[in-house]
């Protein structure tokens, strides 16, 4: 979904959307929680709700770190993922769940593209 077709039917660009979502405490959000919150505070038309909402994922793990996957297309029949790993305790932390991500996100571009 291109960023003049989603700003067309919600008034917003793919990246002002995740902006506006993570000022809005999206992180903190469940999927339910952000679709009304669009609906709400947006009046965006419920099948436009469900593709803001799951164009990004977010997961809180039990050790207090978060972690945000976003979706960004990039042409027809494609996208670009970026996992962010937040909380992360240390510098040594951080750079081995960057090479666990970047692994992950290799592995399934393998996948995909067969």
């Amino acid at each position: 979904m291109s960023d003049e077709a989603v700003e067309s039917k919600t008034g917003k660009t793919w990246s002002r959307w995740f902006k506006h979502l993570d000022a809005a405490g999206g992180k903190k959000m469940t999927h339910q929680e952000i679709v009304a919150h669009l609906h709400d505070k947006h009046n965006v038309r419920p099948w436009w709700q469900q593709m803001v909402a799951v164009k990004t994922l977010r997961i809180s793990w039990n050790d207090g770190t978060d972690l945000v996957v976003a979706f960004y297309p990039k042409g027809e029949g494609k996208c670009q993922v970026v996992a962010q790993h937040a909380k992360l305790k240390d510098a040594k932390t951080s750079a081995k769940m960057k090479k666990f991500w970047a692994d992950a996100l290799d592995r399934l571009k393998e996948i995909l593209e067969g």
